[in-house]
């Protein structure tokens, strides 16, 4: 018989779902998928530490750490022999997933870390597609095809973009967004090591830079939407993309290209607005209103 969500457990799924552990809400299937992936994360835990229990102090940190993993059950599996020594907290707090191990002895050599794993699969890919998998880690939240497509021609103008995609869906390093057929996204883990292979790569600032421009040219021509007949599919479009927005913005601000910085703020507002990011609205422009040439003496 399936085991049940208890209260704990339910108060600290409640929480996560309404996005105070995680940056965007979950939808109904990712509601379903995090609440398995939570009694697997216990069930695994009891048999490493016996008579681990979910209660009022841990349940949270139990629900973020599954979403820190991603739900992967190799993840857990490598994390959960860390209880025998560790509270689940001092876990979350410490997770590194790219030196994630030591756990059971039944997991192959390859499969010790979690990076490995991930190490393993990108190693068994073409040239070309290991290319384009570094390449994606420019991106934050998945993407539409369009905008890879953009931001890859870029650096890489030759490669074949849609069998590249492909291959790294077949491989796992890669999802298509359920519901949204032309938008393609990583798990964290595997977004967090495709960045850290592209900073090795030495293409990170081309990339960042082309990312960067991309994604105003969208935040412009979506901020003449905003009070239109397609105001709403424009607020889908900048809501999906909401983290590659805050990272092309990052870029202007952090290479202090004032003119994109202040073009991005005063395309962004009415959105700002519309979903009331205030507070973030007044950090983001007042990080742009301070680069050189930003505001009037």
């Amino acid at each position: 018989e399936q085991r049940r969500v208890g209260d704990a457990e339910e108060r600290a799924l409640e929480r996560a779902e309404n996005g105070q552990l995680i940056v965007r809400p979950l939808d109904g299937g990712q509601r379903r998928r995090h609440r398995l992936d939570f009694l697997a994360f216990v069930e695994r835990a009891a048999a490493v530490r016996p008579g681990f229990a979910v209660t009022t102090d841990n349940a949270s940190a139990i629900a973020g750490l599954v979403r820190r993993l991603d739900g992967l059950p190799l993840a857990i599996e490598l994390v959960v022999p860390r209880l025998r020594l560790l509270s689940v907290e001092a876990i979350l707090e410490r997770l590194d997933t790219r030196t994630l191990g030591g756990g059971s002895r039944d997991v192959p050599e390859r499969h010790r870390t979690l990076w490995s794993a991930i190490a393993w699969s990108e190693e068994s890919l073409e040239p070309q597609h290991r290319s384009l998998f570094c390449s994606l880690g420019v991106f934050a939240g998945g993407a539409r095809l369009e905008e890879i497509e953009a931001v890859l021609a870029a650096c890489d103008p030759g490669i074949d973009v849609l069998d590249g995609l492909a291959a790294l869906v077949e491989s796992s390093l890669l999802r298509r967004v359920e519901g949204d057929s032309d938008r393609f996204e990583m798990l964290t883990v595997i977004r967090e090591y495709a960045a850290d292979r592209l900073d090795a790569s030495g293409k990170r600032d081309l990339l960042e830079t082309t990312h960067a421009s991309v994604y105003l040219a969208i935040t412009e021509r979506a901020a003449a939407h905003l009070l239109g007949r397609e105001r709403k599919r424009w607020l889908n479009v900048l809501t999906a993309d909401h983290d590659n927005l805050r990272a092309a913005l990052a870029c202007f601000i952090d290479h202090g290209r004032t003119k994109e910085a202040l073009q991005m703020v005063s395309a962004q507002w009415r959105f700002w607005q519309i979903k009331g990011h205030t507070y973030e609205a007044r950090l983001r422009i007042d990080a742009a209103l301070a680069l050189e040439g930003g505001s009037p003496a």
